[in-house]
């Protein structure tokens, strides 16, 4: 394990110094709940080192708020925070002292990025997430989507059942059905195409177009997606 850290920790440094950018989860785990959760010492240790190598490393805090754990189709609220750099942390206490020192600036950056909500507190929650869907685009949008439930509910559903049976550590249920999705949902519009074509010849190439319109209908209908 710590073989495997020291190369992840090189193959950073290596993006660092060509001014390349890492995404680092500092919580170190995944819970499906609105809250942040203590920081773990990885992303300090990274920081330190680069900065001990003279690299001009610079820490961007962020918050990255899901308006749902469960459900397809949500937006993403991200909060930013100010810029950790060098200067801003006590290096010079011993390595120890600097790893509390960057995790505690680091903790107090993102505190008031992350949405923090009692799971339980239902009102809270769609207080906070729910979405005002304009007149126009319910107008718009209100036949497709209905289309889009229609066509798209035999193949999510299935998948979505599947998906919770198959994975026993429900917090990464919702990663797992996107990656059912994302692998099996053309194989669905080819299946749908080859029906197309048996009924109306080459206007089958359209449902490549028109089936994923409409299921991108039902999801900017879906109000409670929204942050």
């Amino acid at each position: 394990m710590k073989a495997r850290n020291y190369s992840s920790f090189d193959a950073c440094k290596k993006i660092f110094k060509n001014n390349g950018i890492v995404l680092i989860f500092s919580e170190g785990s995944c819970s499906n709940e609105w809250k942040l959760r203590p920081l773990k010492k990885g992303t300090a240790r990274l920081a330190i080192n680069a900065w001990q190598d003279n690299i001009p490393l610079k820490v961007l805090p962020v918050g990255i708020n899901y308006s749902s754990f469960h459900s397809f189709g949500k937006n993403i609220q991200l909060n930013l925070g100010e810029i950790i750099t060098k200067e801003t942390i006590e290096l010079n206490d011993g390595f120890g002292k600097s790893i509390a020192s960057f995790n505690d600036k680091l903790q107090t950056a993102l505190q008031p990025l992350v949405i923090e909500i009692d799971s339980n507190d239902k009102a809270a929650i769609n207080k906070t997430f729910t979405y005002k869907i304009t007149a126009i685009k319910k107008t718009l949008l209100f036949i497709p989507s209905i289309f889009g439930w229609i066509l798209h509910a035999p193949f999510y559903y299935p998948l979505k059942k599947i998906a919770w049976k198959l994975n026993t550590h429900k917090d990464h249920f919702d990663s797992v059905l996107i990656g059912f999705l994302f692998f099996s949902y053309p194989f669905y519009l080819l299946l749908l195409s080859l029906i197309t074509y048996w009924i109306a010849g080459w206007w089958c190439l359209l449902v490549f177009i028109i089936v994923p319109f409409f299921g991108w209908s039902t999801v900017q209908l879906s109000e409670r997606r929204f942050v």
